[in-house]
């Protein structure tokens, strides 16, 4: 939509919606987040108004993926709006006119020419996910154990540094390992 829609009007009201995230907070959005998905939120009052069972949604992983999710969105979108804003739309117009459907264009041209940008993508939201700190520990409720939350509360509870500093090597290990394959993978 940000990328070909022919509405100047939508374009700018989905990167207005996409820009409005920044302005607040992660501490605002995940608390935001709990008044919608808690027990007695928004969501689960709606859902009792329809005479519906209430769904568990806050404090445990569903609710740590929603607000990763909405932290991190932005970030993917925008950095593979650029990539796609750079396909000629030329392109697209001549697979649709020697016959191919929208969805054989998406596939053999538009997907192949964005890669670069998917990747980058992907892996800006990798790093910004692998390193989330405060939505699983407000969102999960301490229950959700990632590994910023597991490294930290080690240092709160055992104060064993070389036991630490072991896990954010390995931390960082894989993160480059995952980072690596992501590369990998656009290469080929």
């Amino acid at each position: 939509v940000l990328a070909r829609s022919p509405s100047r009007l939508m374009r700018r009201t989905v990167l207005f919606g996409l820009v409005l995230t920044f302005l607040s907070g992660g501490v605002t959005r995940a608390y935001a987040w709990l008044i919608l998905l808690g027990n007695k939120g928004l969501i689960n009052q709606g859902l009792a108004a329809l005479g519906l069972s209430p769904v568990k949604l806050a404090y445990n992983e569903t609710g740590v993926v929603i607000g990763v999710v909405h932290f991190l969105l932005p970030f993917f979108t925008l950095t593979l709006l650029s990539a796609l804003k750079n396909i000629p739309v030329s392109l697209e117009e001549a697979a649709r006119n020697l016959g191919a459907s929208r969805a054989r264009v998406f596939l053999a041209v538009v997907l192949p020419l964005s890669i670069p940008g998917l990747v980058a993508a992907a892996s800006l939201t990798f790093a910004g996910a692998l390193s989330a700190f405060l939505f699983p520990e407000l969102l999960g409720g301490g229950r959700v154990h990632m590994a910023s939350n597991v490294i930290y509360e080690t240092i709160l509870t055992d104060f064993n540094l070389p036991r630490v500093a072991a896990m954010a090597a390995l931390f960082l290990v894989l993160a480059l390992a995952a980072l690596a394959l992501l590369g990998l993978l656009q290469r080929r």
